[in-house]
């Protein structure tokens, strides 16, 4: 992840957020920046992935995940992700982005809409000792 400064901002945000469960959905608002566009004038297909990550990080923050992840020493890991789009976003545009963990097992499920139509969906697997597979 290579925006680090809005990895803070969420992350400090985040925690100033009321409290969630694990299931529940979780929304932000968000704009294309110029950083986050490609030579075809919209959001890079990486960058999805980046904002996905940004998410997480608040949904691990505001559920207490992340201060778990962190006592025991657990990472967590993609074993494989599948994205569509249906339209690209364009520079400055402003997005709602929802997110929710749908399962924790060996299939875990995560999706994302913007108001009034889907721009894209995605959906992880994660193996269920993966945790303890990798160190942070």
């Amino acid at each position: 992840m290579n925006l680090y400064l809005r990895l803070l901002w969420i992350w400090l945000h985040a925690q100033l957020k009321p409290p969630i469960r694990v299931g529940d959905t979780i929304e932000m608002r968000l704009q294309v920046w110029p950083n986050d566009i490609d030579v075809i004038g919209h959001m890079n297909n990486g960058r999805y992935m980046t904002i996905i990550d940004l998410a997480l990080i608040e949904y691990f923050t505001r559920s207490g995940i992340l201060k778990v992840l962190v006592r025991k020493g657990w990472r967590p890991m993609l074993g494989g992700s599948m994205i569509s789009f249906r339209r690209g976003l364009k520079p400055f545009r402003r997005y709602t982005l929802r997110f929710a963990l749908l399962c924790w097992d060996e299939r875990c499920k995560r999706s994302d809409v913007a108001p009034n139509e889907v721009h894209r969906k995605w959906s992880a697997r994660t193996r269920r000792d993966s945790a303890s597979s990798y160190r942070l």
